[in-house]
């Protein structure tokens, strides 16, 4: 049987860093003093188990930075605790030694709900914003705005027979039920969970503004919530905001108006009224920049494991979709970090 050397933890180490570790470059170049003291605002009761010892508190920084994991590879909570053993960049991410055992799936669960029940996933969202800002990739060159579904599990065949029955659910069959989550429709394609609202700005495409809500809520109906107003010497390139023609209405135009924002919405066609060739060119121009935000949600499709959500209810559904737009925002920020380095260098 194999021994384990001296150093076989370090040339272990130095061999997944010859891979480029993408955890290594987080940790480096994110400064995460902001995200601590959020977290150390969570506490526990030290007595919860009657003053009979046990297991430390846990860091509040590494719970955050599960949860991170979590979002940027689409992770159930049995699943990161077992990644979280098995892996020697997770460990090193989270600072844990090599013996030490990962937060059991429900810890990761309790915390993030201690998140949800003071609003630190807004909180968190906003300091790497200001980390953003620090960094120099403030927004610029405007806004960008869309929606992506947030695909939860559907109502099961034998819960949708029983209430056809008039049967009603058990108490059990209650608390598996999400009745915040709605169903709508797009094209030929039923969809079933919630919505993530996005605003993307145009030249960094980072995720500046968010809102979460169910499914069959129109798009337009958060724009407000997620799009920022100018400054008042802000450029003609700043004022501009980009979006589909879902968003296109007199009173959305009005609005954009009176907050100094120039619209650059797609035209819409209507019932006899085709778009003229004017109007498909502009349309064509402006699908440059709005295609930009297509880009995030594809990354997150692909890169991030996709959006699929296993929690229930609206409010653990925003938790979710928190953390996995400011994952996005954390490996955007670590490319175009890098990308500058070595513009720099070169």
């Amino acid at each position: 049987m194999y021994q384990m050397g001296l150093f076989d933890v370090d040339d272990a180490y130095a061999r997944v860093d010859a891979c480029g570790d993408p955890l290594a470059k987080l940790q480096a170049m994110i400064n995460w003093n902001g995200l601590e003291k959020l977290m150390n605002g969570i506490t526990f009761d030290a007595n919860y188990n009657g003053g009979k010892g046990g297991r430390k508190p846990l860091c509040g920084l590494m719970m955050a930075k599960i949860m991170i994991l979590q979002a940027y590879n689409n992770l159930s909570d049995d699943r990161v605790e077992f990644l979280i053993n098995d892996r020697l960049s997770y460990k090193r991410f989270l600072s844990l030694g090599l013996s030490q055992k990962a937060p059991d799936a429900k810890t990761i669960w309790l915390w993030r709900e201690r998140i949800r029940h003071g609003g630190l996933h807004e909180k968190i969202f906003a300091w790497f914003e200001s980390e953003l800002v620090k960094a120099g990739f403030e927004a610029k060159d405007g806004q960008i705005v869309d929606a992506t579904f947030v695909p939860t599990h559907k109502p099961t065949d034998k819960h949708k027979k029983q209430l056809a029955e008039d049967i009603p659910l058990t108490a059990a069959q209650m608390r598996q039920s999400d009745a915040d989550a709605s169903f709508t429709k797009k094209g030929n394609v039923t969809y079933h969970g919630y919505k993530n609202h996005t605003s993307v700005d145009a030249k960094w495409k980072l995720i500046r503004m968010q809102k979460v809500s169910t499914a069959s809520v129109h798009d337009s109906q958060k724009l407000t919530s997620i799009i920022r107003s100018p400054s008042e010497d802000a450029n003609a390139e700043d004022r501009k905001l980009w979006a589909d023609s879902a968003y296109r209405s007199e009173a959305t135009e009005v609005m954009l108006k009176e907050k100094g924002l120039c619209s650059q919405i797609h035209e819409r066609a209507y019932r006899k009224h085709p778009l003229t060739e004017v109007q498909k060119i502009a349309n064509r121009m402006k699908s440059k920049v709005r295609a930009r935000i297509e880009h995030v949600y594809g990354h997150m499709e692909t890169a991030m494991g996709g959006m699929l959500i296993h929690t229930i209810g609206l409010g653990r559904a925003t938790v979710k979709v928190a953390f996995k737009n400011l994952a996005y925002n954390m490996h955007r920020f670590a490319f175009l970090e890098s990308r500058r380095k070595q513009e720099n260098c070169s």
